[in-house]
């Protein structure tokens, strides 16, 4: 994606040195410069479209520190760069504390590590639009799918229980198995909250190493002070879905009821409490239920109570195969659409193929089958020869499906007569049963 040139403040009383240094950006750098003489020039034209402040620490009018915090409150997403002359670690220290992007001695290297540092913050605030571009179109499709996730009773139900919660505080958790579409649900959640202004914030703990789970949640200082803060505070006035919340320690689920009840979390930027309003949404597998009591006692009780007066269950995709067409349909649109393609058709024996699935990974794996479908037909109608399940084992098959125990065995029977080319005796004698028995088996039908 392109972006737009940088916009850069530079606040320098030398006049050679601020030519010197407006020279040597333009010359390796696509933006705009204003420059300024005085402190007081620069407060009088503050601009929050500003990107970078290049300001002199020690000005004829004012000094650094003090133009900082004046900064910062009117300019909120202004990064600024300080350079001085004069070497001062505890003044470094306590700029950055206060979220100075960084402080660069006037020396040999100061125009290249200038060049450094605005070259990462465009780099950042390129994606950070990106990100909010996205943001939009995800606005939209909530708001123009409201079935998007099916029809089926309980998803429906589901759907309708968390429009209507969605403007209140109640603690919310969504179960359901993996791809089942809580993360939708809590997106939906999150649209209909009047937070949808604020962030979104998703934090699947099971990508987070179990001793970094707080840091994840309230960050570090370091990060702070650079623009990355940890979950919460990114989620103020907006919505945090943390997922497989039971990797959470007993202590940590008591600060983050801490954080919700009080509605205030510490800034590492600044060391003061600051307003945090944030509603948490939680996302898991398993019933929260199942964590509490009888010798399970993963979760506080106040933690639970806080999240279990509303529980949202998601069905799998095998128990509702009402929905497996209508929703193919739609994700075919939304592939054709993203990459501008004519509507695509489904053949009758490719809907008969979908139907005869269970998903185990359920709307992810809807998914990618379809588009790999998609890339292997003709882009005109997919056939059921353009459909790939991918293979699973035979274990997590017994997962997806309650069966009886003859139906399980005919399932191991007719595995292993594939596998081995039916041949018989080879069958019988890696199950461990007599010919007669699978030849028996054969004869009644049992594995037709």
């Amino acid at each position: 994606m392109e972006q737009r040139p940088i916009k850069i403040q530079l606040v320098e009383d030398d006049l050679i040195y601020s030519e010197l240094i407006s020279f040597y950006l333009r010359d390796n750098l696509s933006c705009n410069i204003e420059t300024y003489y005085t402190g007081k020039d620069l407060l009088t034209n503050l601009n929050p479209e500003i990107d970078i402040i290049v300001l002199d620490y020690v000005l004829p009018d004012l000094k650094g520190d003090a133009m900082f915090s004046e900064i910062k409150m009117k300019c909120p997403n202004t990064e600024v760069i300080f350079l001085t002359a004069y070497t001062d670690l505890n003044k470094v220290v306590e700029l950055i504390r206060l979220g100075a992007y960084d402080y660069i001695l006037k020396d040999e290297h100061a125009q290249s590590l200038l060049v450094d540092d605005i070259q990462k913050i465009h780099e950042k605030n390129g994606l950070k639009r990106r990100v909010e571009q996205l943001h939009g179109l995800i606005q939209d499709n909530y708001k123009n799918n409201p079935g998007f996730l099916g029809q089926h009773p309980d998803i429906v139900k589901a759907s309708t229980v968390a429009e209507k919660i969605a403007p209140s505080s109640i603690g919310v958790s969504i179960v359901g198995e993996a791809g089942t579409g809580k993360e939708y649900l809590a997106r939906l959640i999150h649209m209909k909250s009047g937070r949808e202004i604020g962030n979104y914030v998703y934090l699947n703990l099971e990508a987070v190493p179990v001793n970094g789970i707080r840091e994840a949640l309230w960050g570090t200082p370091h990060e702070a002070r650079h623009g990355s803060p940890g979950a919460l505070q990114r989620a103020i006035n907006g919505t945090l879905v943390l997922n497989a919340p039971e990797l959470m320690s007993r202590e940590i689920q008591a600060d983050l009821l801490d954080v919700i009840k009080r509605k205030e979390i510490l800034d590492l930027t600044i060391g003061k409490n600051v307003p945090a309003d944030i509603r948490v949404i939680l996302t898991s597998n398993q019933s929260l239920q199942l964590n509490v009591g009888q010798g399970n006692n993963l979760f506080l009780s106040d933690f639970y109570f806080q999240f279990a007066a509303v529980q949202l269950d998601l069905p799998p995709m095998r128990n509702r195969k009402m929905d497996i067409l209508p929703l193919a349909k739609q994700f075919l649109n939304d592939f054709t659409k993203l990459n501008k393609m004519e509507e695509v058709e489904l053949s009758e024996d490719a809907k008969q193929k979908l139907l005869s699935y269970n998903y185990p990974g359920n709307l992810h794996e809807m998914k990618n089958v379809l588009e790999l479908a998609l890339a292997m037909s003709d882009k005109k109608k997919i056939t059921a020869g353009d459909i790939t399940f991918a293979p699973i084992q035979l274990q997590h098959n017994f997962l997806v499906e309650e069966k009886t125990l003859d139906e399980y065995n005919a399932e191991i029977v007719k595995h292993f007569l594939k596998k081995y080319n039916e041949d018989v005796n080879l069958v019988a004698e890696k199950l461990g049963v007599g010919r007669s028995t699978v030849y028996k088996w054969l004869r009644e039908g049992k594995l037709d």
